[in-house]
């Protein structure tokens, strides 16, 4: 009776895990899973059948394992409906290690059972000397294995075309391009806020939120073990990072006991958990009862690798990430290498997938985040990270190049407009002598050339200019475009152009020559002339007149009262739009008339074509459009 019950067990266990391999394509063969240990001869065909044809790159769903098992002429023995039944009962793919276990025992057990069926007929046979059966007993209790078990080969050869023909899933993210499935490694300096970080992430993903503030990502259940701050701490910090209610699809541990060995029972109780922090891995490597995996210190290489190797094990094993925190050496630079700032033995960087590490950075409440690994597409890259105080979190600015390059384009900017046109030479030395900035010739060079093909620089001689060039002759056309008075705009401005309109147009066309300038660049007034234009056109010609012209600056502007004075703080042009959109939705404007309001209205600096640049992109992102011939609206 017993053992029926002990076989009845040991069949339906065959079953399930069968029924995982059929159900769930991507799932895994264990090693350790070979035909011999199936009790059933039809589950032995089934398996031989999936293991067949996944090595040949095909799927095991239930009507290609029938249609295989029909071609080696076994149908008649396992039937199409006896696969189909085996599905029933498969739970996810989470629980395999467990049937596995279960399985290898089974097979263990029966083999233990009919080696002592073996031993016990021989001990009765007079015919073979007692001290035979002794030795015998003892050579095979002390194998590794059993009599009847055969063990599964200790390396899995796999051919070039068979790889070939495989078929992988795509690659899963928690944060996309930043932080993959598999073992991740977070390190940075004390105090750094790694803990906020990684918490803010979990967070993200519990919610379906924003990683990072800004990156949407998808909503899984995920784990923090917590083993530096408890449960009062994590409940404030869940608070202040928009969480006061909390979540069902977010779990915390503060002690943990068991290390790696505790954690895969864990997510195998608790199957859909797919993300889980541990902070940190040296305080989580220190709770585990096997000291083999425990990191007594951190600059003993076996010790280190064994540790996140098991980790690494855990989450290519339940196909979930994992985030581990350490921490980096002191005194390290800036533009060192990720892995050689992590403190300690390099096995902790090198048994991982992906490294992350948080440095240091110039700019007050700003680090930069490198990140680097086997799963990122485009290799190692630094993100420039900002601190938050009211979401309390790092929210992502860009990449470290594209932030430095937009910081030095706003000086640039910034310095042309208090000193005029220069060559990049003198741009260097002006930047250097007035905002401290350390970059070399062929940097601004480069900068300078990538501002003038955008259109937010003028080019003429090698020289650059926030404002137009005069013609050689010291001429220039200007169209005057008057706004609407109201409180906000009664300012008009001028762009320089050729004057082709005819008759009624309403343009003035005007001729420049400089009036006498101060350091600072006195505005010209117009002396009204007779018009070439017919009479009844609206349209006067005026001669400005010019004594001394300035040495640095031969340009006139229309209104340089607008332009904030020397040192002053200014806002940047990204800043000035963000302020114009506002004011786009009730009126229609031109993109002078828009120039002019951000100079008159928000303390900043703003030329033609760097505003038709912007208008430009929020036009093709379908935020802005276009209104009559030439003025702009915000889309409702």
């Amino acid at each position: 009776m017993v053992k029926n019950i002990v076989e009845e067990d040991m069949l339906r266990c065959e079953g399930i895990t069968l029924g995982i391999f059929l159900q769930f394509q991507d799932t895994p063969i264990p090693q350790e899973i070979i035909s011999d240990i199936f009790l059933d001869p039809k589950h032995k065909i089934v398996f031989n059948a999936i293991k067949a044809l996944r090595d040949a790159g095909f799927q095991s769903d239930i009507l290609t394992v029938h249609e295989k098992i029909c071609k080696d002429k076994l149908s008649k023995v396992v039937p199409a409906d006896y696969i189909a039944e085996l599905t029933i009962e498969a739970p996810s793919p989470a629980n395999l290690a467990w049937y596995t276990n279960v399985l290898l025992t089974n097979a263990k057990r029966r083999s233990l059972a009919g080696w002592h069926l073996k031993a016990y007929e021989s001990a009765l046979d007079t015919s073979i000397p007692i001290e035979d059966v002794i030795f015998a007993d003892k050579y095979t209790v002390n194998q590794k294995g059993f009599v009847g078990v055969k063990k599964a080969p200790m390396n899995t050869l796999i051919r070039s075309d068979e790889l070939a023909r495989k078929v992988f899933p795509e690659q899963k993210w928690v944060v996309p391009d930043m932080i993959p499935y598999g073992l991740n490694l977070i390190a940075g300096p004390p105090k750094i806020r790694k803990s906020l970080l990684t918490l803010s992430t979990l967070i993200a993903a519990g919610t379906g939120g924003r990683a990072f503030g800004s990156i949407p990502v998808e909503q899984q259940c995920v784990l923090y073990i917590s083993l530096e701050d408890g449960q009062r701490r994590l409940q404030r910090r869940q608070s202040d990072m928009g969480l006061p209610q909390g979540s069902d699809h977010i779990y915390y541990a503060d002690q943990w006991v068991g290390g790696a060995a505790e954690l895969r029972s864990t997510l195998t109780e608790h199957p859909e958990i797919k993300l889980v922090a541990v902070d940190t891995l040296f305080l989580f490597s220190d709770t585990n009862k096997s000291q083999s995996h425990r990191i007594s210190d951190v600059n003993a290489y076996g010790e280190t690798t064994r540790a996140t190797h098991e980790l690494k094990k855990i989450a290519d094993e339940f196909d979930i990430a994992i985030i581990a925190i350490t921490h980096s050496r002191k005194g390290y630079k800036d533009d060192s290498a990720g892995m050689e700032d992590i403190l300690g033995s390099q096995g902790q960087a090198g048994g991982v997938d992906n490294i992350l590490v948080m440095k240091k950075s110039s700019t007050k409440d700003c680090i930069n985040f490198y990140i680097n690994g086997r799963d990122m597409p485009e290799g190692e890259k630094t993100y420039s990270l900002k601190w938050d105080y009211d979401t309390c979190q790092w929210l992502i600015e860009g990449t470290k190049e594209e932030v430095e390059l937009g910081k030095t384009q706003q000086l640039i900017v910034d310095w042309l407009g208090d000193n005029g046109a220069a060559t990049p030479s003198a741009i260097l030395r002006g930047l250097t002598k007035e905002y401290k900035y350390s970059g070399v010739i062929g940097t601004i060079k480069n900068i300078l050339t990538r501002m003038a093909d955008s259109g937010k620089l003028y080019h003429k001689s090698g020289a650059y200019s926030v404002d137009p060039f005069e013609s050689e002759s010291g001429v220039v056309s200007c169209r005057l475009v008057s706004s609407q008075p109201d409180d906000r705009r009664q300012q008009t401005t001028a762009k320089p152009e050729k004057s082709e309109e005819g008759p009624g147009s309403g343009v003035v066309s005007c001729r420049l020559v400089s009036s006498q300038p101060d350091d600072r660049r006195q505005q010209t007034t117009a002396k009204p002339e007779k018009s070439e234009e017919g009479p009844g056109s609206g349209v006067v010609s005026c001669r400005l007149v010019s004594s001394q012209l300035d040495d640095r600056r031969q340009q006139t502007t229309a209104d340089d009262s607008k332009k904030p004075e020397k040192n002053e703080k200014s806002a940047s042009p990204a800043q000035l739009v963000d302020a114009l959109f506002e004011y786009l939705s009730a009126f229609p404007m031109t993109i002078e008339e828009m120039v002019a309001y951000c100079n008159q209205h928000k303390s900043g600096f703003m030329n033609v074509p760097m505003m038709e640049s912007f208008i430009m992109e929020m036009v093709t992102a379908g935020e802005i459009e276009k209104k009559g011939e030439n003025r702009y609206i915000r889309r409702q």
